[in-house]
């Protein structure tokens, strides 16, 4: 008998850190291997929990079966990410040496920090924000990548992974269409870039760029696989930032009743930033909205625009009458309290 979704869920939450904790402890010889086969179990698990919350057919603990059933599109960047490491583990546990993983790990960390993003992701997906696991995450930078020779290190790396791993990761990747290769859920790849220091202290010290958010110049460098270095000194404040008026007028195309009023609704609904008169007004989600110290006021990025677009553009009247009611709920709670 089902023990509930709850218990699969907590236990999912609790395999994925301590994957991510072992992850990033270098002292553990095997970190690697273990991090795989806690994830693994962390997704068998998160799917146990949604099949329980549906009361679904119980489909064993396979997760090849698994994620098929709950991720039927072959080309999901998000199921493939994961078959790779279920046919990796196969391959590598209890059979490489620690020297043989630390190699192997340098080479598809890029899909090791996918297999964790997707978690999270997931499982926001089906049961909501409050079950994120986006504070208690760590996601790992190898230093070694920052030096000059790193794409040298990096061959070296891969000719140390057995010829078995290799092979298979070579012909995973090209059993793998060029769109879900390049998507960040199946390789999340990251690119460091230098910022400009002595700016407001609660600037980010890093930035995660999105492909697409890329010029299509800067694209061909990325899968190139060289550097992009912004200039340090940047004379243009806010560039490509928007202000609410803006995003009200783009947002326009999708619903022609979409107002400032409604666009207050829409970052309370989805906690962009922080409401009114806040002590701590940079506590913005910086995928969508930025708060500019010195002009003491929020700008918005074209992300939050197709953000309210996609919400928008089922049943418009719905949404906004959703965000009213959220909103409604929330004054009065404040007031009560």
């Amino acid at each position: 008998m089902a023990k509930g979704y709850r218990y699969y869920l907590a236990v999912a939450k609790q395999e994925a850190l301590l994957a991510c904790d072992l992850y990033n402890e270098p002292r553990q010889p095997r970190s690697f291997e273990l991090f795989v086969v806690h994830m693994e179990t962390a997704w068998q698990n998160l799917f146990h929990a949604v099949q329980a919350e549906l009361r679904g057919a119980e489909l064993g603990w396979d997760l090849r079966a698994l994620v098929a059933a709950h991720l039927p599109n072959a080309q999901d960047p998000i199921r493939r990410n994961i078959e790779f490491f279920v046919g990796l583990r196969e391959r590598i546990e209890h059979k490489l040496t620690p020297r043989q993983l630390r190699a192997l790990e340098s080479v598809v960390s890029g899909k090791a920090l996918a297999y964790l993003r997707d978690f999270e992701t997931y499982l926001v997906r089906e049961f909501g924000e409050k079950q994120s696991l986006g504070t208690s995450l760590r996601f790992p930078v190898f230093l070694s990548s920052l030096a000059r020779d790193a794409p040298e290190q990096l061959g070296d790396s891969y000719r140390r992974v057995p010829a078995s791993a290799r092979k298979f990761i070579e012909s995973f990747d090209a059993a793998t269409s060029d769109d879900v290769r390049l998507d960040p859920a199946y390789d999340f790849k990251v690119y460091l870039v230098p910022k400009s220091a002595g700016g407001p202290a609660a600037d980010l010290a890093m930035e995660f760029v999105r492909l697409e958010d890329l010029t299509p110049e800067q694209r061909e460098h990325v899968k190139a696989g060289t550097v992009l270095i912004r200039d340090r000194q940047v004379e243009v404040a806010n560039v490509d930032r928007l202000r609410p008026s803006e995003v009200v007028e783009r947002v326009r195309a999708a619903w022609p009743d979409f107002n400032l009023y409604y666009h207050t609704l829409a970052y309370r609904f989805y906690k962009v930033r922080p409401k009114g008169k806040s002590e701590h007004p940079e506590a913005t989600d910086t995928r969508y909205c930025f708060f500019d110290v010195v002009h003491r006021d929020y700008t918005y990025t074209q992300a939050w625009v197709e953000r309210l677009q996609s919400a928008l553009a089922a049943d418009p009247a719905a949404v906004a009458a959703e965000w009213k009611a959220a909103d409604q709920r929330a004054s009065l709670s404040d007031r009560v309290a």
